[in-house]
């Protein structure tokens, strides 16, 4: 008996070495996989799951299987996103992500101008043709002000009538240059069965912590009542704004 167990030993042995490295082999897909479907919402998933040596048939099918379930999660979470940071109307950013952009803005020390446009006398639109028609408006101006805007600009709705332009970069010259043309191309559209709308806009910009986010929209506000009240369909620079900046001859200031 001692003399087969020590020729049958060494067999033995290998044997089990051999299903021992046989079961790692079979095992190794399979903890990569079980360890990436913990991380299914990284976007780096799809690439970590190519990686995964998945040398038979069976390991190679779920994997196949996750990367389609990631492709899926992770378009639905795309589309998700873009559905919780634009308005549902007209496609535009909402506050959230509209605020969003604001602090990478601030983070990144990056000077802005504030254009804060609402519609003149958008109530008579509503009460004479409906709020059908009102949204075609409301739709129609937003198409206006991406075509006019430039590519880096933010345009957002934040309410009714209410609208944003954040522009990166830009001095206040410059940035009532822009709000004129806006306005303009604006009063010169003819939107069914409305006809031309006007615009009133205030325009106010923030400048390396100078002042608080809070307060330039606050004074891109006052901006905007000023135009309103002084006669609609035209830009008012805020004051601070306009003084800290190129003067602009023949432009209306709020004081």
């Amino acid at each position: 008996m001692w003399q087969v167990f020590v020729k049958t030993a060494p067999i033995g042995l290998l044997t089990f070495v051999f299903i021992w490295v046989l079961a790692r082999l079979i095992a190794q897909p399979l903890r990569q996989l079980a360890e990436t479907a913990n991380t299914l919402d990284r976007p780096s998933t799809s690439l970590e799951l190519t990686q995964i040596r998945s040398w038979y048939f069976e390991s190679n099918e779920l994997r196949k299987a996750m990367l389609r379930g990631v492709g899926l999660l992770h378009s639905k979470i795309g589309l998700l996103r873009q559905e919780a940071q634009t308005d549902p109307l007209t496609c535009l950013h909402n506050r959230r992500s509209l605020d969003m952009q604001l602090s990478h803005f601030i983070e990144q020390r990056c000077p802005f101008a504030i254009l804060a446009i609402d519609i003149d006398h958008f109530k008579r639109v509503n009460d004479e043709y409906g709020h059908d028609i009102g949204d075609v408006v409301l739709q129609s101006l937003a198409k206006i002000l991406l075509d006019v805007t430039r590519d880096g600009d933010v345009v957002a709705r934040t309410g009714g009538e209410e609208f944003i332009v954040i522009m990166p970069k830009v001095e206040a010259k410059r940035a009532y240059q822009l709000a004129e043309r806006l306005r303009m191309r604006i009063s010169e559209s003819f939107i069914n069965p409305v006809g031309c709308i006007n615009v009133s806009i205030g325009i106010s910009g923030w400048h390396l912590e100078q002042l608080s986010l809070e307060e330039v929209f606050k004074l891109a506000d006052q901006a905007l009542y000023k135009a309103k009240k002084t006669g609609r369909n035209r830009c008012v620079v805020d004051g601070s704004y306009y003084k800290e900046l190129t003067p602009i001859s023949d432009t209306p200031v709020l004081e």
